[in-house]
């Protein structure tokens, strides 16, 4: 659905041949986007505001699953979805009956709720900086004073006036905190808004990656404008009912106790929509890999739309990966494995995935990442030729392409190196030694993002994530082998194991936020039309100003209620900074040694390199390499995604089987979209429901 752009006309006038025949061409040109700046920009930072203050109110008010699930940032942590920009867009519907809303408003609008709600976070973001601030009043013990003398920490006094609730922000004090963590956003920001711009032509206009959640969000959309009619309403209007169905009656029995439990979600149910096997479970008591299924829909509705290949893949990886753990178990491994249930089965001895004889975990995030990343630039590699010819100033096939791009080649992969020393800088001002540095840079902000937005892109699924047992941590148990033990820990190990496992943990920490955000936003703008050079302003401002807005709001909220909200819904609210500190010492605990890491890496880095050729050399081949290194992540394991996947695969080949390509385009993607609808409709109401139980308990 095209906008209406203003088209001018113009002549070129070419020497083609070597006897410099001329040629006289017209075409049509595009004129750039007109922006209502003053409108994004107001609707960024009221979100903003009002995202952060929600956010703070939903946990206390009634619980901490219940914030995990519904808040304006993200929910389902199965698919990271970003409420805001589904909000946005089904509020603006009803308004279409009084305005006529351009497809290149609908389209900014939904970069500044994707951009703010990422922002915003899910339940386990520690709420920077204030919620953060309080490790130095829990961090009793030798390392409480250095911390007290960290430049981005306030003082102590401060801290405890922010606890005691209705005390005035002494923003001087704060202003180093605030500027600390606005830095790190930033500074990843950058280097993922480098990597999107190299790599949006061959993901979005080459490879056509479906980005699940950005299609869903597409069939919302365009259905707004008034002059498009409104073509497959029926099956749009169906996906709403059934959204609102599958949400309204699981935040009603989270606020109200009488209120029946229609979909079982109080029973052995995970906050991220995951039901666990217990023992006395016919299946779980005699299936070692049987523990967890995901039943959230919203995860079904993306897989939905993710490629069949690998929803199959998924489906013969998790049946050859529970035959060889029952095989493993009658060979005296996991022993009193039946005794446990649910997550236990992941992180806990006799622990699946992180223990032997198989060491999953490891075999997808240290093999499967860096395979999936090596083979990106691999099957990249002519055209990441081709930019970088164009970046030099050198012939090349994309000399012409490049001025459709966002920005220039040269001035992308010039944006790649600032977001490096950027990030550095903040690495090293954290008091992380240059070496760790890099480490961090390499590992976790560049090799795991890259993979796990390409996984993402196809199914709507972040692999490479979940810091449970601190599987992400293995590179610091490499740089730091004395581990955490009782003696003093200097800054650099601390801030090092702390930023690994948080930026590893959920993308919206702030290692993830710049490249999922962007690369989202450039796929929208390829479905509306929108040039690329406006989706990238758009994108820049709306990062610009939901940062400082949240941050901001988030600290003078944290200094109103106090206690009542710090004490909640954060991790940061009963941990320390020591070395003694669970998602510290469980990382050294449950790390194996050095050469079982290179083993096991070198051969899930192996197998992923072999399917991922298999699959680029032979049209037939059926196995798609991502379903590895989705059922083998200890993410994967934690979500239960392998039913959400096989149902998924069920479904869509019988659609297509049925009705082919017709059937799924004109009724299966849009019921997902309105589906998807249906859910920020019930979010909303969620929300506002959590909010005033924070004031008015019922």
């Amino acid at each position: 659905m095209p906008p209406r752009h203003r088209m001018e006309k113009f002549i070129t006038i070419k020497r083609i041949g070597c006897f410099g025949r001329t040629v006289i061409e017209m075409a049509e040109r595009v004129a750039e986007e007109k922006i209502n700046w003053v409108l994004i920009a107001a609707v960024t930072i009221a979100f903003s505001f009002i995202g952060a203050i929600v956010y703070t109110l939903i946990g206390p008010g009634v619980s901490g699953a219940f914030q995990c699930m519904y808040n304006f940032g993200i929910m389902s942590h199965t698919t990271m979805l970003a409420v805001g920009s589904f909000l946005f867009l089904i509020l603006a519907y009803p308004l279409r009956s009084k305005f006529n809303i351009s497809p290149v408003l609908l389209t900014c609008i939904y970069i500044s709720g994707l951009v703010t709600s990422w922002t915003l976070g899910c339940n386990e973001n520690p709420m920077f900086p204030a919620s953060w601030a309080q490790y130095a009043l829990y961090s009793e013990g030798v390392l409480s004073p250095p911390i007290t003398e960290w430049w981005w920490i306030p003082p102590k006094n401060e801290i405890l006036n922010m606890r005691v609730g209705g005390m005035p922000v002494n923003w001087v004090a704060w202003a180093p905190s605030i500027f600390f963590w606005s830095w790190a956003f930033y500074a990843n920001f950058i280097l993922g808004l480098g990597i999107s711009s190299v790599f949006r032509q061959r993901w979005i206009d080459v490879e056509r990656l479906p980005f699940p959640l950005t299609l869903s969000a597409y069939e919302i959309l365009r259905r707004i404008p008034r002059s498009e009619g409104d073509r497959n309403m029926k099956p749009f209007v169906v996906g709403i009912l059934l959204g609102l169905a599958f949400e309204v009656p699981i935040f009603m029995a989270n606020i109200f106790p009488w209120f029946p439990d229609v979909y079982s979600w109080r029973i052995n149910t995970c906050p991220p929509g995951v039901h666990q096997v217990h023992p006395g479970d016919m299946i779980g008591d005699n299936v070692v890999g049987y523990f967890l299924l995901n039943k959230d829909p919203i995860a079904f509705g993306m897989f939905f739309l993710a490629p069949l290949s690998v929803s199959f893949s998924v489906m013969i990886f998790t049946l050859a990966m529970m035959i060889l753990e029952q095989v493993a178990y009658f060979m005296g491994y996991y022993t009193g494995i039946f005794t446990c249930g649910g997550c236990a089965r992941i992180w806990y001895p006799p622990a699946i995935y992180i223990g032997p004889p198989f060491y999953w975990a490891w075999v997808s995030g240290i093999g499967g990442a860096f395979a999936l990343t090596t083979m990106v630039f691999y099957h990249s590699r002519s055209y990441l030729k081709g930019t970088l010819l164009a970046a030099l100033g050198r012939p090349s096939d994309l000399s012409e392409a490049q001025k459709k791009e966002a920005m220039s080649y040269r001035m992308a992969y010039l944006t790649v190196v600032a977001g490096v020393f950027v990030l550095l800088g903040f690495l090293l001002s954290a008091g992380i030694d240059i070496l760790t540095a890099l480490t961090i840079l390499i590992v976790t902000c560049f090799v795991n993002q890259i993979a796990s937005v390409y996984i993402y892109a196809h199914t709507g699924f972040p692999t490479i994530n979940e810091c449970g047992s601190a599987w992400g941590s293995w590179a610091m148990t490499l740089r730091f082998p004395e581990g955490p033990g009782p003696k003093p820990h200097s800054q650099n190990f601390v801030m090092a194991n702390w930023l690994t496992e948080n930026w590893t943990d959920v993308p919206d920490n702030g290692a993830s936020n710049g490249l999922f955000t962007t690369i989202m936003a450039y796929k929208m703008g390829s479905l509306t039309n929108v040039s690329n050079k406006s989706i990238l302003r758009v994108t820049v401002i709306c990062w610009l100003l939901a940062i400082p807005a949240v941050f901001l709001t988030r600290t003078w909220i944290s200094h109103v209620f106090g206690v009542r909200i710090l004490n909640f819904g954060n991790l940061a609210a009963g941990c320390e900074l020591s070395g003694e500190m669970w998602c510290i010492g469980s990382a050294f605990a449950g790390t194996p040694p050095a050469g079982t890491l290179a083993l096991y890496g070198a051969a899930g880095f192996l197998i992923v390199v072999t399917l991922s050729l298999m699959r680029a050399r032979f049209i037939w081949w059926p196995i798609d390499p991502l379903g590895l290194v989705i059922v083998a992540s200890a993410s994967g394991a934690h979500m239960g995604v392998w039913s959400a996947f096989t149902a998924a695969w069920v479904v869509k080949t019988i659609v297509l089987r049925a009705g082919g390509s017709k059937l799924y385009e004109n009724y299966g993607v849009p019921t997902v979209g309105g589906f998807m609808g249906g859910v920020a409709i019930a979010n909303l109401f969620g929300v506002a429901a959590g909010s005033i139980r924070f004031f008015y308990p019922f």
